[in-house]
């Protein structure tokens, strides 16, 4: 989460060609309970990824590994 957030924070301070750059990522990390293949982990961080984006953009969400 802190690397995550550490890259969101200098890519919000770039300007390319006059336009001001944002990102949000999503995060998760294995072994988390219930997480038992790449693609499921991959699934985790995409959908915390679109949660990410229904917060507002521009954040950092990790996944909820509850699976």
């Amino acid at each position: 989460m802190a690397v995550a957030e550490r890259l969101r924070s200098e890519v919000e301070n770039l300007v390319v060609d006059g336009l001001k750059v944002t990102i949000s990522i999503g995060v998760s990390a294995y072994p988390e309970t219930g997480i038992e293949s790449v693609d499921q982990l991959i699934h985790e961080a995409d959908t915390a990824l679109y949660r990410s984006k229904e917060n507002g953009r521009n954040c950092v969400t990790r996944a909820d590994c509850s699976v």
